[in-house]
């Protein structure tokens, strides 16, 4: 994998978890306007309208990061692929490797030893 490969993947690492991060926070703030709203703090109609925001800010986040990726990941996929396609080509193309012949056990003729490094 070369250098701008490893950044892309990097970069995608990032994304996914900056994404992961922004859905929490905002199912947290959701979380906390209903609290709110059950302290009567904030009214029902307030509530659900800022909710309802919410939830499409993160729907449009989500949407747009996603399909973005989605269109990097099928370009990336098509070149290794046609990278693969490739090498299984040119491999088909090298010679066959000639088989290795069975080496023989020729006894030494050094003196035994006793199994001792001295």
């Amino acid at each position: 994998m070369n250098t701008a490969e490893c950044n892309a993947n990097t970069g995608k690492r990032e994304i996914y978890e900056s994404l992961s991060i922004i859905n929490q926070s905002l199912q947290t703030a959701i979380e906390h306007l209903d609290k709110l709203k059950g302290t009567d703090a904030l009214t029902p109609s307030f509530t659900e309208l800022r909710c309802l925001a919410l939830e499409q800010v993160r729907s449009e986040i989500n949407l747009t990061a996603t399909i973005r990726l989605h269109t990097s990941e099928l370009g990336h996929a098509n070149k290794v692929e046609r990278q693969r396609l490739a090498l299984e080509e040119s491999l088909k193309e090298l010679p066959a490797l000639p088989e290795e012949p069975e080496l023989a056990v020729v006894p030494s003729s050094a003196p035994e030893s006793n199994g001792s490094c001295e």
